[in-house]
């Protein structure tokens, strides 16, 4: 308790200093262990497999399946200009 007593005695601009120390230590902290964590999941990856798990031929076939086609008349003119 005395300790916090001290703190609640000090000015104002020791406090702000004390605030974002506190928090820069955290910040640096979080994004250490995202760092590492993101490192880990990168290691156990499985790059070997990535593509044929896509299956991007079958999306392929996928696409031309669901995509309608366009029919187009057969005896379009060119558009006339005016000048």
């Amino acid at each position: 308790m005395d300790f916090l007593k001290k703190l609640q005695n000090l000015p104002l601009k020791i406090k702000k200093i004390i605030l974002w120390l506190i928090v820069i230590s955290l910040g640096i902290s979080l994004v250490w262990f995202w760092t590492k964590s993101f490192n880990k999941r990168l290691k156990g990856f499985p790059k070997e497999n990535f593509i044929e798990e896509l299956k991007i031929p079958f999306l392929k076939e996928k696409i031309k399946e669901d995509i309608p086609k366009l029919e187009l008349p057969q005896n379009l003119s060119p558009l006339e200009s005016s000048d």
